[in-house]
C-alpha cells in the first residue's frame, strides 16, 4: 500500500457490492452507497451525491507491519499531500476493541492555496502482524455530516478474519452491542461546529487545562553549551544522533501559551538523559528514513516513540510521541535544542500569534473588493463591521504549520474558518477562508542568519578555485511530469565552497561566517588527480572547460552579476502539480511586469481542478469534482544591483531576491529573456502571442 496520503484520498468512485470480503476484512456496504475494489483499495461513495459534493470512504487491503503503530499512524496522517496544507487536526485518539486490537483515530482539515477545504477522518487498526486503514473524506463540514451515517454503518459491519484466511471465509461477528475491530474509538468525526474546532471527544472536558507532563519544572542543574563544530569534527552526525545539549519541550495541544517550555530534556550523551532531577537511559535506532530515540528507563520510559529532526542552519529538535499524562491520556511534544533552534521556534510561535492593529480587508474572490477594516484589540478582542467579540488562536497545536487557526466568538466573524500568519516581509494577515484577507504591514522581525563565531580556516591542501557557478537539471515531480532544479557552487580560493541556493545575493556565501548553530556556512573542497571532493561526499571527476567547470560530467556555467539593469516587459513563472491518478491538478502563475521607469507590478494567479471518476484515473467516467482559483496583485519600485533584485512595494514591504541571467546569447551577452529569481525561472512573454 502507498502510505502517502493522496491529494483527495485517491478520488476514486466505484460500482456496488454487498456482504463481501476484501483482503482480511469482511464488510457490508451501507444502504445507499456503492463500492468497488481496485488493487489494494476498497472505495465506497454515496449514490445520492449532488453536484459539487465529494464524499468517499477508502479502506486499505492491509499490509504486514510489526513496527511502532503510533509512529506509523502519525507519519501517515501528519502531512498533507502536495498542493494542500493542514489547517487543523485533532490529537490522536487510542482505544482497543473487545479482542484487544489497538485502534487509532484522527480528524484533519486540509486547505489548498485557493482556499478549498477538505475534511478527513482516519481510523487505523493493528491486528497481529499488520495494519488496516480507513479514510473518510468530504468536501465540506456539511457534506461530512450528511454522509456520516454511512461511515458509522460501514465501520460497525467490518470485522477481521484470521490472517491468511481464505477469501470468502466466515466473518467473526462480534456480540451484539460490541464494536467491531474497525469501528471508530471514542473520538467521532466532526459534528456541527466551527471548522477550526477539534472534533468532539468523550474525554473529560479539562483538556485546555492540561498543558504540562508530570515533571514541568526546568532543571536547575546546568549543562555546558556544546560547540557544534567541534562535535561534528569529532564524528557526531546530528542527523542521526542526539546532540549532547538541553532541549526545551513544548506540547502539541490547542494553546496560545507558547512563551515558556513546560520542561527541559537534557541529553547527556553516552545513552544518558535527564528531566528535572530524574535520569534515565536511551538508545538510538534507525527505522526506515527516521532516526528514533528509544527511552529505556527513567521519566520518559512511557513515551511511545521519539524522532530526531535536524536543521543544518539552526540545530536539532526531538519529537516525543504520546507522552503519558497522569489521567491516562497522552501528549505529543516538540523539544527544541536551546539557543538558535529554540529562538527560531519562539519567533515562529510569535508570528502565529495575532497582534493588535488595524487590518485592511479585501475580498479573496479575485475582484479585490474593499471589505472594510478588522480591528484586533488587546485582551484577544476584535471589532469588525460594527460588531465585535473575542477570539482565540491555536499556536502550539501543529507546530509544523506557519499559520495558526483562529476562532472568533461573538460578532460578525463568529464560526468563520480563519487562519493567521506573519511572513518575512512583515505582512500580518488574517485569511477568512473563501471570503477575504485582512492585512497590515509592519517592520519585519527576521530570524538570525549567522552566528557570532568565525569559521575555522580550511585545512592545508584544500582550495584552488574562485567564483560562482551553477547548473540546471531535470527531475521527476511527485505526481508525474518534470521540473528543472538549479544548483549553485560558490568557490573560495582558500578551500571553502558554498553549495546552497542564495537568498538575496552572492554575499550569502560568506565562508568566514557560521550558521546560528555554530557550524560553518560553507564546506571544504579538495582537488586531487582530476577529481574533486566536497565535504563528506565521494570524490567525483573534475575538469576546466573554457569558462565552465565540469563536475562528474555536468557542466557548471559562471554566474555573472546582473548589474544596474532596467527591464521592459512581462516575465512569467509557472509551477504545477498533478493529482494522484491524473484526475486533475493545479497551476500557479507569477507575473512580474517591469518598466524602464523603475516601476513594477506583481500578480499571482492560482487555480486547482480535481475531477472524480469511476476508476480514480483519467480514463474513468467523470462523476463530479471541485475547482477554485485566486488572484493577488501589487506593485512598487524595483532596482537591480550586483546579483540582487530589490522590490520596494507601495504598501511598505521590501523584498530582496537573488537574481541572475542563466543564458548567454550568441553575441556573448546575457539573454534578457530568461531571469532567475531565488529559486524560480521567469521568462519574458511575447506580447504578440498573448
Amino acid at each position: 500500500m502507498n502510505w502517502k496520503t493522496p491529494i483527495v484520498t485517491g478520488l476514486m468512485l466505484f460500482g456496488g457490492c454487498r456482504g463481501a470480503t476484501f483482503g482480511d476484512l469482511v464488510y457490508t456496504v451501507p444502504p445507499g452507497w456503492k463500492a468497488q475494489t481496485s488493487g489494494d483499495s476498497l472505495t465506497l461513495v454515496p449514490q445520492n451525491l449532488v453536484s459539487g459534493e465529494t464524499a468517499l470512504i477508502t479502506l486499505s487491503k492491509g499490509v504486514a507491519f510489526d513496527g511502532n503503530f503510533s509512529a506509523e499512524f502519525e507519519r501517515v496522517t501528519g502531512h498533507a499531500a502536495q498542493g494542500y496544507v493542514v489547517v487543523k487536526r485533532s490529537e490522536v485518539q487510542q482505544s482497543k476493541d473487545e479482542t484487544g486490537t489497538p485502534l487509532l483515530a484522527r480528524a484533519t482539515v486540509l486547505q489548498n492555496p485557493a482556499g478549498q477545504t477538505l475534511y478527513l477522518y482516519y481510523v487505523a487498526a493493528h491486528p497481529p502482524g499488520r495494519i488496516e486503514l480507513l479514510i473518510y473524506s468530504a468536501s465540506s463540514l456539511e457534506v461530512f455530516e450528511k454522509y456520516q451515517p454511512g461511515l458509522t454503518a460501514l465501520s460497525a459491519s467490518v470485522t477481521f478474519r484470521p490472517q491468511g484466511g481464505a477469501a470468502g471465509g466466515q466473518a467473526q461477528t462480534p456480540p451484539s452491542g460490541q464494536k467491531s475491530a474497525t469501528q471508530p474509538p471514542a473520538t467521532q468525526p466532526p459534528t456541527k461546529q466551527p471548522p477550526t474546532k477539534q472534533p468532539p471527544t468523550k474525554q473529560p472536558p479539562t483538556k485546555q487545562a492540561v498543558t504540562a507532563p508530570p515533571t514541568p519544572q526546568i532543571t536547575s542543574r546546568p549543562l555546558a553549551v556544546p560547540r557544534m563544530g567541534a562535535l561534528v569534527a569529532a564524528g557526531l552526525d546530528p542527523r542521526k544522533q542526539p546532540v549532547p545539549d538541553e532541549f526545551r519541550c513544548y506540547p502539541e495541544l490547542e494553546s496560545a501559551s507558547y512563551q515558556k517550555p513546560v520542561f527541559a530534556l537534557q541529553m547527556l550523551g553516552k545513552g544518558q538523559y535527564r528531566v528535572g532531577s530524574e535520569t534515565g537511559t536511551y538508545t538510538v535506532k534507525v527505522d526506515s528514513s527516521f532516526n528514533r530515540v528509544q527511552f529505556a528507563s527513567g521519566p520518559l520510559k512511557g513515551t511511545d516513540d521519539s524522532t530526531i529532526f535536524w536543521d543544518r542552519k539552526y540545530g536539532q529538535s526531538i519529537k516525543l510521541y504520546r507522552f503519558p499524562l497522569k489521567d491516562d491520556r497522552t501528549l505529543n511534544l516538540l523539544c527544541y535544542q536551546r539557543g538558535a533552534r529554540e529562538a527560531l521556534a519562539q519567533l515562529e510561535f510569535r508570528r502565529k500569534d495575532p497582534q493588535p492593529g488595524t487590518y485592511a480587508c479585501r475580498s479573496s474572490d479575485g475582484k479585490n473588493t474593499d471589505k472594510g477594516a478588522l480591528q484586533i484589540l488587546a485582551n484577544r478582542a476584535y471589532r469588525y463591521a460594527g460588531g465585535g467579540g473575542n477570539y482565540r488562536a491555536d499556536i502550539l497545536g501543529d507546530q509544523s504549520d506557519d499559520f495558526s487557526s483562529v476562532e472568533f466568538s461573538g460578532g460578525p466573524l463568529e464560526d468563520m474558518n480563519v487562519t493567521y500568519r506573519e511572513n518575512d516581509l512583515g505582512e500580518r494577515q488574517f485569511s477568512i477562508i473563501n471570503r477575504m484577507k485582512c492585512t497590515v504591514v509592519v517592520k519585519p522581525t527576521l530570524p538570525a542568519q549567522f552566528g557570532p563565531d568565525q569559521a575555522p580556516a580550511p585545512p592545508q591542501g584544500a582550495g584552488g578555485l574562485q567564483g560562482a557557478y551553477s547548473k540546471q537539471q531535470q527531475q521527476v515531480m511527485l505526481g508525474g511530469g518534470l521540473e528543472f532544479v538549479r544548483y549553485f557552487y560558490i568557490f573560495s580560493k582558500n578551500g571553502y565552497v558554498f553549495t546552497g541556493d542564495p537568498d538575496t545575493s552572492l554575499a550569502d556565501a560568506d565562508c568566514r561566517r557560521t550558521f546560528p548553530n555554530g557550524l560553518p556556512v560553507c564546506e571544504v573542497y579538495r582537488l586531487q588527480g582530476g577529481r574533486i571532493t566536497i565535504g563528506t561526499d565521494k570524490p567525483v571527476s573534475f575538469e576546466r572547460r573554457g569558462t565552465a567547470l565540469v563536475l562528474d560530467g555536468d557542466a557548471l556555467g559562471p554566474v555573472q552579476p546582473v548589474g544596474n539593469l532596467k527591464l521592459q516587459g512581462e516575465y512569467k513563472s509557472t509551477s504545477t502539480f498533478t493529482a494522484v491518478g491524473g484526475t486533475g491538478g493545479g497551476i500557479f502563475l507569477n507575473f512580474l511586469r517591469f518598466g524602464k521607469d523603475g516601476r513594477f507590478t506583481r500578480e499571482s494567479n492560482g487555480g486547482i481542478s480535481i475531477t472524480t471518476t469511476t476508476t480514480g484515473t483519467s480514463s474513468g467516467d467523470v462523476t463530479g469534482g471541485v475547482s477554485s482559483s485566486s488572484t493577488r496583485k501589487n506593485g512598487g519600485k524595483y532596482a537591480f544591483a550586483g546579483n540582487t533584485l530589490t522590490l520596494s512595494y507601495d504598501d511598505g514591504r521590501v523584498e530582496r531576491l537573488f537574481a541572475f541571467l542563466p543564458q548567454v546569447g550568441k553575441d556573448g551577452k546575457p539573454d534578457l529573456k530568461w531571469l532567475y529569481l531565488k529559486g524560480d525561472d521567469y521568462f519574458l512573454q511575447d506580447p504578440a502571442k498573448k
